[in-house]
């Protein structure tokens, strides 16, 4: 677990991996935990259930937030180009142009 978070942070540094991306796969990995501890049986563990129920409500909240960091970001990318205008540091001071 530790290399695959080593790797996910190197990405990260490089840029390859944005903090979108990272948060839907943590919210990924935790969901399949979720899953795989929800299926043992109450009688032999009775707190694994509850982990997996834990672990359900943040692996879907982590979903969520990386989802809402990344649609945004794929909705900018496909503006029309005369929308780009508003970005431009210009348009925020006209004195630049006198």
């Amino acid at each position: 677990m530790r290399s695959l978070r080593a790797a996910a942070s190197r990405l990260m540094t490089v840029g390859v991996l944005s903090d979108g991306w990272y948060a839907i796969l943590t919210g990924l990995v935790l969901l399949l935990l979720a899953h795989l501890l929800g299926s043992v049986p109450w009688d032999v563990d009775p707190a694994a259930t509850l982990v997996a129920m834990a672990f359900l409500v943040i692996g879907l909240w982590q979903l969520a937030q990386g989802l809402r960091a990344e649609l945004p970001r794929q909705r900018r990318s496909t503006d029309e180009p005369a929308s780009r205008t508003s970005e431009c540091p210009v348009a925020h001071h006209p004195e630049w142009l006198a």
